[in-house]
């Protein structure tokens, strides 16, 4: 009873901060019917709905720009979901959990009516390369064009053969101490990131390099919460060292090989970050749904004919029964990962 009328309050309080133009979040999705589907005794059940709703509350609060806002939206999201995994530890019962889960749902339902027109700013990507024309093409279609088109991200492409001052705008030099390759030099670098420092703040200055952090889900979810990045393509045999030492603030690698240069990386990471904006895809449930989001692999999807060849579509997507197909996915999500991918069940 204390719990309830504190998040009580908590929504007052919030409800009472909404501004003009409002946006609620539809409850039909995950509404009674289909939690009875989705809960069961299995804690990855509940595990997996709690992600769900902590994502879903910071893909609209993410845009926002009132850093107390965000700080305590946060804390709140924090302690809602802290809360719902202390109450899988103590009860068992089916109908706690479901008493539980209307609480916290019907609490982040009323924290996700936040301005989204007043506050919101577009993300800024800024990728530094030294072949433009590789990037071009990936940039111009699908999610990343819907995307500027909309005016949730803006990604723009230097050459950094811009930034030399020599005859034939060389970026690269032979490397001290006679090894083999050419190494991209430090001025041009350096003044590209200087100018662009020098026009807005940047959270993270990013250096495409195989031997960088590796690229997952949830780095990708944490920088779709930034605001404005810079993208530093690698190419030749590497860059000047002191370019990692004293302008690079992250490097990050999408796999344990080495490309011929770091454009097809930054287009990766790019696309990772940006499809997580909201209104970048038509529904946002769909980039919440993908494999990793929550530590498991996404369940097998099936479309039209039911029928093909003598393969068929499992029954109970056929069926019309929303609980049991919730549970039906999450089964077969955690079979997949299980067989898969069972590292991730540890995380």
């Amino acid at each position: 009873m204390i719990v309830y009328v504190f998040l009580n309050l908590v929504t007052i309080l919030f409800n009472t901060c909404k501004v003009s133009y409002f946006f609620l979040i539809s409850t039909s999705k995950y509404g009674i019917f289909s939690v009875l589907g989705i809960f069961n005794k299995n804690r990855l059940s509940i595990h997996r709905l709690v992600v769900h709703n902590q994502n879903q509350i910071r893909s609209f609060i993410v845009r926002q720009n009132n850093l107390l806002y965000n700080y305590l939206m946060s804390v709140f999201i924090c302690f809602c979901t802290r809360l719902i995994r202390i109450f899988d530890c103590v009860l068992d019962t089916s109908a706690r959990q479901i008493q539980i889960y209307l609480l916290l749902h019907s609490t982040y339902t009323y924290l996700c009516i936040v301005n989204l027109t007043d506050f919101s700013t577009a993300m800024r990507i800024d990728i530094l390369t030294v072949l433009p024309e590789m990037l071009e093409s990936p940039l111009g279609c699908s999610i990343l064009k819907r995307a500027q088109d909309k005016g949730l991200a803006e990604i723009v492409v230097h050459n950094l053969r811009d930034y030399t001052t020599n005859k034939h705008r060389k970026v690269d030099d032979y490397p001290f101490g006679g090894e083999a390759g050419m190494v991209m030099q430090i001025e041009p670098v350096d003044r590209a990131i200087s100018r662009l420092k020098s026009e807005r703040n940047y959270d993270e200055v990013i250096f495409t390099s195989p031997d960088g952090e590796q690229l997952t889900q949830p780095m990708a979810n944490r920088m779709s919460m930034l605001e404005n990045i810079i993208i530093l393509c690698g190419h030749y045999k590497g860059v000047d060292y002191r370019i990692r030492e004293h302008l690079v603030t992250r490097e990050i690698t999408i796999g344990d090989y080495v490309l011929t240069g770091g454009e097809l990386p930054a287009l990766v990471i790019t696309d990772a970050i940006v499809r997580l904006i909201p209104g970048a895809i038509g529904d946002e449930q769909s980039a919440l749904s993908d494999s990793f989001q929550d530590n498991l692999l996404a369940p097998p999807i099936y479309t039209r004919p039911a029928e093909y060849n003598g393969w068929t579509v499992p029954d109970v997507l056929l069926s019309g029964h929303q609980a049991r197909i919730d549970e039906w996915r999450h089964e077969q999500a955690v079979m997949r990962t299980r067989r898969l991918r069972p590292g991730l069940l540890d995380g």
